[in-house]
C-alpha cells in the first residue's frame, strides 16, 4: 500500500475541491501547506492487461444458484466499444419479480427472450464492463438450483441469438 501510495498519490495526481467557501484564494493558502511539501513521483511504466478467464466455484447452502458467464470484451476506446453497449442494453435486466410494478424494461430480451422461456430463472443482466486494455462481456444469471443443470445451455443459447439482432432491435 505504501509503495502504491508513494507512486500514485502524488501532487500531480490531486485535485482538491471544496464547496461553500467564500474567498477562493483563503482556501487555496489553507491548504497550499499540506501540498506543496510533496514532490511529484513519475509513476512506474504500468503493463498492458492481460485477459486470462477463469472458473470459480463456491458451493455455499442456499436454494438459488449465481452463475457468470463473461468474455473478453475490449477496451472503452475500441471501435467495438459501442457496439457491446448497444448489446448489453438489448439484453438489459430482469427479474421475475420488479418491486417498483410491472412495465419497466419488459421489451428487453431479458424478458422476452429469457424470463418468458425459463420461468426458473430468477434474475438475469447483461454485463458489459471497459477498461483502459480489455473489457469483459457476458451474462449474469441467478436461477433456482433445482435447474442448475439447464442453466449453461440457456445462457449459451441466448448469447447466440445475440449473433441474430434485427434493425428494429437497435
Amino acid at each position: 500500500m505504501n509503495t502504491f501510495k508513494k507512486h500514485f498519490m502524488t501532487p500531480d495526481r490531486m485535485i482538491v475541491c471544496a464547496s461553500g467557501i467564500n474567498d477562493h484564494n483563503e482556501f487555496v493558502e489553507a491548504v497550499r501547506g499540506y501540498y506543496e511539501p510533496l514532490e511529484p513521483v513519475k509513476a512506474p511504466k504500468r503493463e498492458p492487461a492481460k485477459y486470462i478467464g477463469g472458473e470459480l466455484r463456491e458451493i455455499c447452502e442456499s436454494f438459488m444458484t449465481y452463475i457468470s458467464i463473461s468474455f473478453q470484451g475490449v477496451a472503452w476506446k475500441d471501435p467495438d466499444m459501442p457496439a457491446l453497449s448497444v448489446l448489453k442494453q438489448l439484453v438489459g435486466e430482469g427479474g421475475g419479480f420488479s418491486s417498483g410494478g410491472p412495465g419497466k424494461g419488459m421489451h428487453s430480451r431479458s424478458y422476452t427472450h429469457i424470463l418468458a422461456k425459463y420461468p426458473w430463472i430468477e434474475s438475469i443482466k447483461a454485463v458489459n464492463t471497459n477498461f483502459t486494455d480489455s473489457g469483459n462481456f457476458g451474462l449474469d444469471i441467478i436461477c433456482l438450483n433445482a435447474y442448475t443443470p439447464y442453466a449453461g445451455e440457456a445462457i449459451i443459447k441466448e448469447l447466440i441469438d445475440l449473433t441474430k439482432v434485427t434493425d428494429l432491435e437497435v
